[in-house]
């Protein structure tokens, strides 16, 4: 929290995130988005020697596109590898004359089985292209909707984070502290009297092994106020908040009760 307000009569202290974090929120549901319009496809890929040509059909959320390979053409199916050495991701590619034409736009480890058996099917009908029909069909939509929605979830969590605001007000002429907690779907007010205010603390965290503190007023009551629900790291900055709260209260801690965490 920072101080953005001081007075003799009054203290206003505000939390703010950082102004980039909505914008990267944004960014992660727009590239979830993207990723699921653009590679959550369903190909199909049929030959009809009767037709003496292929098929291939890639529908994907918003159109379809439909290749005619002449049957002539088609020379097998391999597994490709990612570019990166060692890699261990793979996809199906068609072999046509002087071309390669993959069935999906991504890389991935799972199905391997079901790959090559795929593969092997496509090769025995290019050897044996008379006696039957051929059709295989890659699905994409697990791998590129489980990404998207991971993106778009992390996105929209990140947006709403950015939305926290905390704004404390200590006010001597009316003789009340007002704490205001807002995310993005409420607001949260709560009021106490300054002279139910005995102390000013900088808690740290249970597992405080990363460092992480907040500011809490201990009451009469016994009961501990967080200014915020959640830490963050810099000890002597909230150090510096709880001295210049203590200060302007006029606080003197020397008969402090034992506080729960209110």
């Amino acid at each position: 929290m920072k101080i953005v307000e001081q007075t003799s009569t009054n203290l206003v202290l505000q939390s703010l995130r950082p102004k980039w974090l909505l914008p990267l929120g944004v960014l992660f549901i727009a590239a979830g988005i993207a990723i699921i319009l653009s590679f959550a496809q369903v190909t199909t890929f049929t030959c009809n020697p009767n037709s003496n040509k292929c098929e291939l059909i890639v529908s994907k959320s918003i159109d379809s596109e439909v290749r005619e390979i002449p049957l002539t053409e088609l020379q097998g199916a391999k597994i490709e590898f990612g570019a990166r050495p060692n890699a261990d991701t793979y996809r199906i590619v068609l072999l046509v004359k002087n071309n390669k034409i993959p069935l999906s736009p991504i890389y991935s480890n799972l199905d391997g089985e079901k790959k090559e058996a795929m593969v092997s099917e496509i090769n025995n009908f290019v050897k044996s292209p008379d006696k039957s029909t051929l059709k295989v069909q890659e699905d994409d939509r697990g791998v590129t909707w489980g990404l998207g929605v991971v993106l778009i979830a992390g996105g929209l969590c990140v947006a709403a984070f950015s939305f926290k605001i905390v704004s404390c007000a200590f006010d001597k002429t009316q003789g009340c502290m007002t704490l205001k907690r807002q995310n993005l779907f409420k607001t949260q007010a709560i009021e106490q009297s300054l002279a139910e205010i005995w102390d000013v603390e900088v808690e740290e965290s249970a597992n405080n092994s990363e460092g992480t503190y907040r500011v809490s007023l201990l009451l009469a009551s016994g009961l501990r106020l967080p200014l915020t629900l959640d830490y963050s790291y810099g000890r002597e900055e909230h150090q510096e908040i709880g001295d210049r709260i203590r200060k302007f209260l006029n606080l003197k801690p020397d008969l402090v009760p034992t506080g729960e965490t209110d």
